[in-house]
């Protein structure tokens, strides 16, 4: 996404949160720390939608 000018990525809440399962995922804080580790702070990352 990064190498097509994509700025900020966007991991849906549900991820987080476990809205509206009620269950989030037990490798979102992963996910998001593999992505810093790779991009740093060149891109924006949002860990919630709405």
């Amino acid at each position: 996404m990064v190498k097509r000018g994509a700025d900020t990525i966007v991991l849906a809440s549900c991820i987080f949160k476990g809205t509206p399962i009620g269950f989030q995922c037990p490798h979102a804080q992963d996910m998001k720390d593999a992505i810093v580790r790779k991009l740093g702070d060149t891109v924006k990352i949002i860990d919630y939608t709405h």
